[in-house]
């Protein structure tokens, strides 16, 4: 096996669930089902490569580097996430070096087709809320009426919010689901790691008092971007609690019975009649409060 075959070997082990674009010159390349994969869904030429001869020629298929984005786009737009390695050491003699600097899906791109700028794009983690029984009754964690913590940020905007909900809330319908392991989502780890960045003593001031679940939520986001994207972090805003006595929840078929977000059958919808927001950071304040009705006449007189 020749050393850049390891070392590919080696960056795939490390994102098994993703499609590999290693940088290789002026094209990101992908290999064996990954070529075959990029092959199929972009378009693109399938070669080969000769890596030893152990294993002869492999599957290739490459993309220019200038042209990245909009195969990731592509690529993401299908269901797949994307783990890009970077050359980190000039081409010269020997093994260049190479990392996986990012991992891209839905949740964490920053630019392209797939973004509307005038909507928020979240990324999201749910965590089962070990207290068991919400205050009106509802089974316990777990199960279907169970409550839930949720965390949800926007990297390209730093948006930040934690709350809790109950299971009928949670309609992920064509979401890209990644499974993490428990201990990212422990409440006390989360805290630590929230007050060390926030540099506070407690979360307390943030309105997170009693939100463990919703907590131990945004503990597993900031462990997923530190390992996806670590340099979106450095965007995120103070997280920011959502309580249901605020506002009045809306679940999609509401939302869709009302023409909020989406017309029937090509109707214009409530959001595309009223929206004169001159800036895309006024129109997605406009798209949320639009789909949060305050509770309180006080607040609703503020606002």
């Amino acid at each position: 096996m020749t050393p850049a075959r390891r070392q590919y070997l080696e960056l795939k082990a490390q994102h098994p669930d993703a499609l590999l674009l290693l940088r290789m010159g002026d094209f990101y390349e992908t290999f064996d089902q990954d070529a075959e994969l990029a092959s199929r869904v972009l378009g693109i030429a399938l070669t080969s490569r000769p890596m030893g001869k152990a294993e002869g020629r492999i599957p290739m298929a490459g993309v220019p580097h200038h042209a990245l984005e909009r195969y990731l786009d592509q690529l993401v737009a299908a269901g797949h996430r994307v783990a890009i390695a970077e050359q980190m050491s000039p081409p010269g003699n020997g093994l260049v070096e190479r990392r996986v600097t990012r991992v891209v899906t839905p949740g964490t791109v920053e630019g392209g087709v797939l973004l509307a700028e005038r909507e928020h794009n979240w990324l999201v983690a749910l965590a089962p809320d070990p207290r068991g029984a919400d205050p009106r009754g509802a089974a316990r964690s777990g199960d279907a009426a169970g409550r839930w913590g949720l965390a949800a940020c926007d990297v390209t905007t730093g948006d930040f919010e934690c709350q809790l909900v109950d299971a009928d809330a949670l309609a992920g319908a064509g979401a890209l689901i990644t499974h993490r392991p428990p201990h990212e989502f422990s409440p006390a780890r989360a805290s630590a790691r929230l007050m060390e960045r926030l540099e506070v003593a407690s979360l307390d001031g943030f309105g997170l008092a009693g939100m463990d679940a919703a907590i131990g939520a945004a503990g597993a986001i900031f462990e997923y971007l530190e390992e996806s994207w670590p340099a979106a972090l450095a965007n995120l805003k103070a997280p920011r609690a959502l309580r249901s006595a605020d506002y009045v929840y809306l679940d999609r078929h509401t939302r869709r019975n009302l023409d909020l977000f989406g017309g029937a059958d090509g109707a214009a919808s409530l959001i595309e009649t009223i929206d004169r927001a001159r800036t895309a950071m006024g129109a997605r304040l406009l798209r949320t409060r639009l789909g949060r009705p305050l509770r309180r006449a006080a607040d609703v007189e503020r606002r």
